[in-house]
């Protein structure tokens, strides 16, 4: 009887031992972003887990069209352990009912892959909008190097302030994938300033040659800034050095946004766009007039819908390339996080 018992026992745990098995589990199946304007970025991070009781092993994720999936922290699952799979979207280009999936390939051998799926509304642009990723890719920053008492009176729209002393105060807050043109009276000191900041890691710093005596010969020069020129010799006209970037160049690629909310919504913590020009809702039918008829201009506000009104009513009195944000600075934040943005200088 003793040795039966022994026998059954064995047989018991050896078939334990047969049936121990990895389980793939994945919380949420579907997650469903309700309705987006298009070119939002749409994320979610599903959670993966070991629901067996064998080591679970991740062999691949794999995405459809138009959505991807970061890699995973661990690929090897201990029973009851879980990692989080982020999948993104970006809805560019798309517009009605979508639906993307992921899927999850493992060693579970009863379900050795998973599928989660992303899926919602995608509102498509109005012809007054501009798509969040079209933003991204058309956004650079102009920085006047000048004192603040030289800015005030007149500087380029769009520039920020930040004095040549205290450029180094910003390196790891400037954005360095992006062009990035330095100015001052003359392009003296600018020169040497983007001279520093490609040698710090922003290969797309440029200084603006001539600096604003060269742009205030340009045509309509006057509607591109804030203030009226002040009295400058020009440079003599020659060839653009390697970390210069001429009037014409930088004329091709302006880029005004305007920041239509309060001036106290503006200054929140929650932050503006760098270079953005503050100019209320209230007030924007002022600069109808004042304002450049031939570079893009980007209106934003918190959610998109009242920068929509003012760019419709700018474009129907003559401003055509106006443009609202789809979803506003909401949006944004939710697909690109702190990118271009700002609170507080340093």
């Amino acid at each position: 009887m003793k040795r039966l018992g022994i026998g059954c026992l064995l047989v018991f745990t050896l078939a334990t031992m047969a049936t121990a098995a990895p389980m793939l589990g994945v919380d949420p199946v579907t997650y469903d972003f309700g309705s987006v304007a298009e070119g939002t970025v749409v994320s979610h991070a599903f959670v993966v887990t070991n629901r067996g009781d064998a080591t679970l092993t991740i062999t691949s994720v794999r995405a459809t069209c138009g959505c991807t999936a970061t890699a995973l922290p661990k690929s090897a699952l201990e029973p009851g352990e879980s990692v989080s799979l982020e999948a993104r979207v970006d809805t560019t280009h798309f517009s009605g009912r979508i639906s993307k999936q992921v899927y999850i390939d493992s060693n579970d051998p009863t379900t050795p892959s998973a599928v989660v799926t992303i899926q919602g509304e995608v509102v498509p642009l109005k012809p007054y909008n501009i798509t969040l990723g079209d933003l991204k890719y058309l956004f650079f920053l102009i920085v006047d190097i000048r004192s603040p008492g030289a800015y005030a009176p007149c500087h380029l729209l769009g520039a920020m302030n930040i004095p040549s002393a205290q450029l180094p105060l910003w390196i790891d807050i400037l954005p360095r994938d992006i062009i990035l043109v330095v100015y001052d009276d003359t392009g003296t000191d600018s020169a040497d300033q983007a001279k520093y900041l490609q040698s710090v890691g922003f290969p797309q710093a440029r200084s603006l040659a001539g600096g604003l005596a060269a742009w205030s010969l340009i045509p309509n020069a006057s509607s591109y800034v804030s203030g009226d020129f002040p009295s400058l010799q020009a440079p003599a006209p020659a060839a653009l050095k390697t970390y210069e970037l001429g009037t014409g160049d930088l004329r091709s690629i302006y880029l005004l946004v305007i920041d239509v909310r309060t001036p106290s919504e503006y200054a929140a913590r929650s932050g503006h766009f760098m270079g953005a020009v503050n100019i209320p809702a209230a007030e924007i039918a002022l600069w109808q007039e004042k304002l450049p008829h031939d570079v893009m201009i980007v209106l934003y506000d918190q959610t998109g819908q009242e920068a929509d009104r003012q760019a419709q009513a700018l474009q129907a009195g003559g401003l055509a390339k106006v443009r609202s944000l789809a979803g506003g600075y909401d949006a944004w934040v939710r697909s690109y996080g702190i990118t271009f943005l700002i609170a507080e200088r340093p």
